[in-house]
């Protein structure tokens, strides 16, 4: 992978950065053919190689002291074994500065990507551009504003519109291979729909006491079989927090705490219907986690240090419910986990 951003100030008003970046990655799958699922596996990771390269371009203006704007556009072109597929990308954002304390932010733009199966999980890209790239129209407006001690709060407002979708698992809701079907995963597309209002209150983590909370009220739809539907892992409340401390002598402790609604009930469109639905009214239990974070730092320069961190995500061990089915008399769940990860990592800055 290659990546590149170079910026130029071409007035004091006008600041001008473009970049690119490419990505190479060769995808062989190595499960045993008696594996249940193999074909629908064998069909979606082929033995390929994906290449992507992308270039873009993007201004800052300040026309005047209370306005920023910033235009931006983007291409890409994507190739997955002998297919290929393109796109192009456009981007705005401006910031309303109301006095120095207050600001609005508005941004609308459009974004494209190759089908996956499983959403930010490495290697479960999907080998097949044959229906094209999926694509995307995202927009939101919000308000930030500076409060005491170096405290910003920002109030934002956010929709996404989805077309061309690839989500067999949010639709179903089922990791077993074996009740899906390659050739609809691969060829049948969706829609979807993302709207929220979120709330966000932050301290840069460079101050001795720093992080965030932030509380998410969304709502996530699609489109299944000609219904109207929540999406199997739509999650109308999230909070989130974040804390770092400084202790002193080159050493930081931190926290994240994440809790989220319970996933909500695949349910019967009908009694004589063979389609299901999200409707909401029934949910699992909700889930929370909390993962901590020690860091102990070496300088190595007035602009750079090396660290021994510590880590244990879900330090809580707690479980979660990852699907929940119900007829007219029961409901039926499945719980994981505890999924936990601790881990040591060293870390090399230089800024």
């Amino acid at each position: 992978m290659t990546r590149s951003i170079i910026e130029h100030r071409l007035s004091p008003e006008l600041l001008v950065a473009v970049g690119h970046d490419t990505s190479v990655a060769d995808y062989e799958l190595q499960v045993p053919t008696t594996v249940q699922g193999f074909d629908v596996l064998r069909a979606l990771f082929p033995t390929r190689r994906d290449m992507s390269a992308g270039a873009h371009v993007e201004a800052t203006w300040n026309p005047a002291p209370f306005v920023s704007l910033s235009p931006g556009a983007r291409a890409d072109t994507y190739r997955s074994g002998t297919e290929s597929a393109s796109s192009v990308d456009a981007r705005f954002s401006a910031i309303f500065f109301g006095n120095r304390h207050i600001r609005a932010i508005e941004t609308i733009g459009t974004s494209h990507q190759p089908p996956g199966f499983v959403p930010q999980i490495p290697g479960a890209q999907i080998g097949s551009l044959t229906n094209g790239l999926q694509r995307s129209l995202q927009l939101s407006s919000g308000i930030a504003f500076d409060v005491a001690n170096e405290f910003t709060g920002v109030v934002t407002a956010f929709e996404a519109q989805y077309l061309n979708l690839v989500d067999p698992i949010s639709q179903d809701r089922s990791f077993d291979l074996t009740t899906l079907d390659a050739n609809s995963i691969l060829h049948e597309r969706t829609r979807g729909k993302d709207t929220g209002l979120e709330f966000e209150l932050h301290r840069s983590l460079t101050r001795r006491l720093g992080g965030f909370l932030a509380y998410t009220l969304s709502r996530n739809e699609r489109l299944i079989d000609g219904h109207q539907s929540l999406s199997g892992f739509d999650r109308p409340h999230v909070f989130q927090g974040a804390l770092g401390y400084d202790l002193g002598r080159y050493w930081r402790v931190g926290g994240r705490f994440v809790a989220y609604s319970g996933l909500a009930a695949k349910q019967q469109l009908a009694v004589d219907s063979n389609t299901y639905i999200y409707n909401g009214r029934i949910r699992a239990p909700a889930f929370y986690r909390v993962d901590v974070r020690l860091e102990k730092r070496w300088p190595l320069g007035p602009k750079s240090y090396w660290a021994v961190v510590f880590e244990m995500i879900n330090a809580t061990l707690s479980k979660e419910v990852t699907s929940l089915t119900c007829s007219t008399t029961k409901c039926i769940q499945q719980t994981s986990g505890p999924v936990s990860l601790p881990s040591v990592g060293l870390e090399v800055y230089s800024y």
